[in-house]
């Protein structure tokens, strides 16, 4: 059946051919995001520290920093096995230094914030009463909606779900941007079904910014800033938000049945698509030289924890 998670969600909506070299080959390029590398070990490190507080409160031994630091490392190894990078400020050593900052910057919340889970692992199942709005959803019998939900948190009894997030842009414009987002209304989805009686989401912003000097070409030193925001979304919201899933994963379905998974074109907005030396092979699928290419089994989230401590939800709409 069907997996759709947020990463896809929105690849499909940007570019069907896209999301055929990412979700359905696995294809990827052999140099990858600096800024993603970022986020990865950044949330590695919020895993760490948060893993280590769940399981044993909040000591003062430095064992959860230790942890956190840890995994900062080894996602950070793993990342640099995987594709090469280009080398900006948004190092190991920046990130390991941030999270000594965050840690001083909400050092209030010993005593109030118990962590209750971390880095849950989830698939709920989504189907439609009727194939007259979504015929291909319906004759699938549904997909599964998948994804990770990063701390779950009590501050006055009341049960959050904590996002993080890593950014470059200003913490104002970061919080307006997260106001929408997909991403976090969809969690939100997911956390109602798995939480109990969750308030909504509380958005942990990192900012990372450093300026490149045009004379030397060389970055200065980081500027590092955090915030932390609730965002709470009404049941029209997830509502909206489901239908919108429900219409790509429709498209998905029927381009799994075509096999054309046309090109958007629109190929360098905000930058070149990874994918665009691909597409301009014009040649027919599978067909394609993949010399700056890696092609491996499709990333699903659900895998990268055992099969037993996957949360399966099955619902109906």
């Amino acid at each position: 059946m069907l997996q759709v998670d947020n990463t896809r969600r929105n690849t499909a909506r940007e570019c069907k051919r896209k999301d055929y070299w990412s979700n359905v080959r696995g294809i990827k390029p052999t140099q990858g995001s600096t800024a993603i590398r970022y986020g990865v070990i950044w949330h590695a490190g919020m895993e760490g520290f948060y893993s280590h507080i769940m399981e044993h409160g909040w000591t003062r031994d430095g064992k959860a920093i230790e942890q956190a630091v840890t995994f900062t490392k080894e996602a950070w190894a793993e990342q640099n096995s995987q594709q090469t990078f280009v080398e900006d400020y948004r190092t190991l050593e920046n990130c390991l230094r941030a999270l000594i900052l965050y840690m001083g910057h909400f050092n209030h919340d010993e005593g109030m914030l118990e962590v209750t889970s971390v880095e849950q692992v989830f698939k709920i199942k989504i189907e439609v009463d009727s194939p007259e709005k979504f015929p291909y959803v319906y004759k699938a019998g549904g997909f599964w909606f998948t994804g990770r939900l990063d701390v779950g948190v009590k501050l006055d009894g009341r049960q959050w779900l904590q996002e993080h997030k890593s950014t470059g842009k200003s913490l104002s414009q970061q919080k307006q941007l997260l106001r929408r987002d997909p991403q976090l209304i969809g969690y939100s989805f997911a956390s109602e079904k798995i939480m109990e009686e969750p308030e909504g989401c509380l958005i942990s912003l990192h900012q990372l910014i450093a300026y490149k000097s045009k004379t030397t070409g060389l970055y200065g030193e980081a500027k590092m800033d955090f915030d932390r925001v609730p965002e709470i979304y009404t049941e029209g919201d997830i509502e909206e938000w489901k239908t919108a899933l429900i219409g790509t994963a429709e498209e998905i379905l029927l381009e799994e049945e075509r096999q054309i998974w046309p090109k958007d074109g629109d190929c360098y907005h905000y930058g070149q698509c990874a994918f665009t030396r691909l597409c301009e092979q014009n040649v027919p699928l599978g067909e394609e030289v993949l010399e700056g290419f890696i092609e491996r089994e499709p990333w699903d989230v659900t895998k990268t924890v055992p099969e037993s401590e996957v949360i399966v939800v099955d619902t109906k709409r």
